[in-house]
C-alpha cells in the first residue's frame, strides 16, 4: 500500500497530500513551475534535511497521476460551468453564502479573494478583524504532551499557513497596483499575530514557524523604497508599533527596526541613533542575536550618513559578526595588508564550527594564492577536496607542486578517498579522480573492487565507450552483488530503476532483458522482487 494518502492539487501547480512515515503522519505540500520544478515546498516531518525524502517521493507520484489529476479537474471545472449557465446572479449569491454558513474554508476563501472588493471607512484596516478571526480558530491543546506524536521524536507544528496565503494575496495587489490594500494585509498581519501568540506564552514559540513574517516586512520595504507607500508615515508607523508590550522578545520587535532602518538617515537620524544606541546598552549580551542586529543597523545608518570611522570602529569592536569579518577581511585584503586578514580569519576558525569554516578557509586560500604560499596552498585545498571532489579545488592544488611531484599529489588525494571505501561519497570523490585524470584502466579496477551499484549506475555509459564488455562484466557484477545483499521493496525498487536507466544506455536493452531473466528464476521466492519486475518489464 502507498504511504502517499490524499494527493491532491489545491491550487494551480499547488499539491497536497498526505505521507505516512516511520513517525506518524506527514503534511506535504509542493508549488512546482510549468516543468514541475520545485519552487516552494514543506513537510511536517522531523527531518532536519530541506527538502527531505517526502518531498521527492511525493513529487514522483505527482508527476505519475498529474495528467489523470488535471483531466478531473478540467472535468470538474467543466460541469460547474455548465450548471452555473442556467443559474442567476441570485441564486449563486444566495447558495454561496448558505454554503459558507456552515463551511470555514468556503468563508476563508472568499474572504481571501475578494475582501479587497469592500469598501473600506478612513482609517479602518478591513483585514484586522478577518485576521483575528483566522487566528482564533487555531485549535491550541492545553495539554502540551498532545503536540507529540507517538514517537517522542515528531513533534506537531501550528499550521499557519493561512498567513503565507494571506502574503502571497498582498504581493499580487502590490503587483496590481493595490498598494494601500497590499499595505493594511501585511500590517493586520503583522499586528494580529503579535496580539495572539503574545497571549500564548513562551513554551507555544517551539511549535510556530516564524520565517514567513520577514515576508511581510521584506514586501513593506519594497514598496516603500519604489515609492508606492509613504516613508514617512511607514517609519512613524513602525516606531508607535514598537513600543507596544505584545512585540516584546519577538524577532518582529528586530524587523521593525530593520524597516526604519531602511530610511533613517533622511527621516529622523538623530531619533534613530538614539533608539538603537539605547538598545544596544540595554543589551546584556553582545554576541545575542539582537545585539547583532542592532550593531548591523548602526553600521549601516553610519555608511548612510558618511561616518565611515564610526561604522569601521564598531566594525572593528564586533569581528564576532559574520558580514563585519568578512568586510574587516576585505578591507585588509584590498589594502595588501595580509598579515591582518590572516589574523582575523585564524581567530574566527577558532569561535566557528566546523560546519561553518569553509567561507573563512576560502579567504585564507585567497590570500594563499595572493602571496604564493604554496605550504598553505596545497593544505587548505587538500583540506576543501576532503569534503568533496572538486575540479577547482583539485586545480589549485596541484598547481601548488612541481611537476615532478604530480603524480605523488595525485596518489595522497586518491588513497585518502580509496581507504574509507565503506563510506559511498567517498567512492563518488574516488571515481571522479580517476575520471578526471583519464585513468580509466585504474577506474575500471576501482569499480570492479567497489563492486557498488549506484557507481555503475553513474560509470556505466562512460565505461561502455571506452570497454563495452568491461562495462557489461561490471554492471553485472555490481547488480548481483546489490541484489544478494539487499532485501526489501525500497531495494528491489532501486534495482528496476536501474535497469531501466541502462536500458537507455548503448548495449543496454540485452543486458537488462538478460538480468531480469536470470533473477526471475535466481530470486522467485522473493515475492517482492517479484512484483516489482513484473511491473516495471
Amino acid at each position: 500500500m502507498s504511504k502517499i494518502r490524499n494527493l491532491k492539487q489545491s491550487a494551480q501547480n499547488v499539491w497536497e497530500a498526505s505521507y505516512f512515515g516511520n513517525y506518524g503522519e506527514y503534511n506535504i505540500k509542493i508549488a512546482l513551475d510549468e516543468q514541475l520544478t520545485l519552487k516552494e515546498y514543506s513537510c511536517s516531518c522531523p527531518s532536519d534535511r530541506s527538502p527531505c525524502k517526502h518531498i521527492f517521493f511525493v513529487l514522483d507520484e505527482i508527476k505519475i497521476k498529474k495528467d489523470a489529476l488535471n483531466n478531473e479537474a478540467d472535468k470538474n471545472a467543466d460541469a460547474v460551468s455548465a450548471v452555473l449557465q442556467n443559474v442567476s446572479h441570485d441564486e449563486l449569491r444566495k447558495f454561496i453564502i448558505d454554503q459558507a454558513k456552515f463551511s470555514e474554508e468556503l468563508t476563508r476563501s472568499i474572504q481571501l479573494n475578494f475582501s479587497d472588493k469592500l469598501q473600506k471607512k478612513s482609517g479602518e484596516n478591513i483585514y484586522s478583524d478577518i485576521l483575528r478571526q483566522e487566528f482564533a480558530s487555531i485549535e491550541i491543546y492545553d495539554d502540551q504532551d498532545k503536540y507529540y506524536d507517538q514517537d517522542e521524536y515528531y513533534d506537531h507544528v501550528i499550521d499557519l499557513d493561512f498567513l503565507e496565503q494571506w502574503g502571497k494575496k498582498a504581493a499580487k495587489l502590490a503587483k496590481q497596483g493595490k498598494f494601500l490594500d497590499a499595505e493594511a494585509i501585511c500590517k493586520a498581519c503583522i499586528e494580529e499575530f503579535a496580539s495572539w501568540i503574545s497571549g500564548k506564552g513562551n513554551e507555544m514559540e517551539e511549535y510556530i514557524n516564524y520565517d514567513f513574517q520577514k515576508d511581510f516586512f521584506d514586501l513593506l520595504k519594497t514598496m516603500s523604497k519604489n515609492g508606492q507607500t509613504d516613508k514617512r508615515a511607514l517609519y512613524n508607523y513602525c516606531q508607535s508599533e514598537i513600543e507596544k508590550k505584545k512585540y516584546e522578545g519577538l524577532e518582529i520587535f528586530d524587523y521593525f527596526n530593520d524597516l526604519m532602518a531602511e530610511f533613517a538617515a533622511d527621516i529622523d537620524p538623530v531619533g534613530f541613533l538614539a533608539l538603537q544606541t539605547s538598545l544596544l546598552e540595554k543589551s546584556k549580551n553582545t554576541s545575542s542575536l539582537s545585539a547583532k542586529r542592532i550593531s548591523r543597523r548602526l553600521v549601516k545608518f553610519y555608511d548612510a550618513t558618511n561616518q565611515k570611522d564610526k561604522a569601521e570602529k564598531l566594525i572593528d569592536e564586533n569581528l564576532q559578526i559574520d558580514e563585519f569579518c568578512k568586510r574587516a577581511v576585505d578591507k585588509h585584503i584590498a589594502g595588501g595588508n595580509y598579515g591582518a586578514a590572516k589574523e582575523i580569519l585564524n581567530k574566527k576558525l577558532k569561535m566557528c564550527s566546523e560546519w561553518t569554516a569553509s567561507e573563512w578557509k576560502e579567504r585564507l586560500l585567497e590570500i594563499a594564492q595572493k602571496e604564493n604560499d604554496a605550504a598553505s596552498i596545497r593544505k587548505l585545498s587538500f583540506e576543501f577536496l576532503q569534503n568533496e571532489f572538486n575540479k577547482q579545488y583539485f586545480a589549485i592544488y596541484k598547481s601548488a607542486f612541481p611537476n615532478d611531484k604530480l603524480e605523488t599529489a595525485f596518489e595522497d588525494l586518491y588513497k585518502y578517498y580509496a581507504k574509507t571505501s565503506n563510506i559511498l561519497i567517498l567512492k563518488f570523490y574516488a571515481a571522479e579522480l580517476l575520471q578526471y585524470e583519464n585513468k580509466i584502466e585504474r577506474l575500471i579496477e576501482y569499480l570492479d573492487k567497489c563492486r557498488s551499484l549506484e557507481l555503475m549506475e553513474k560509470y556505466y555509459e562512460y565505461i561502455y565507450q571506452k570497454s563495452p564488455e568491461k562495462a557489461s562484466d561490471l554492471f553485472k557484477k555490481a547488480m548481483d552483488y546489490y541484489a544478494k545483499n539487499n532485501l526489501g521493496r525500497e531495494y528491489y525498487e532501486y534495482i528496476a530503476k536501474t535497469l531501466k536507466i541502462v536500458q537507455k544506455t548503448p548495449g543496454g536493452i540485452e543486458l537488462a532483458n538478460n538480468i531480469i531473466s536470470e533473477y526471475r528464476a535466481t530470486y522467485k521466492n522473493r515475492k517482492a522482487m517479484m512484483e516489482i519486475l513484473t511491473q516495471n518489464f
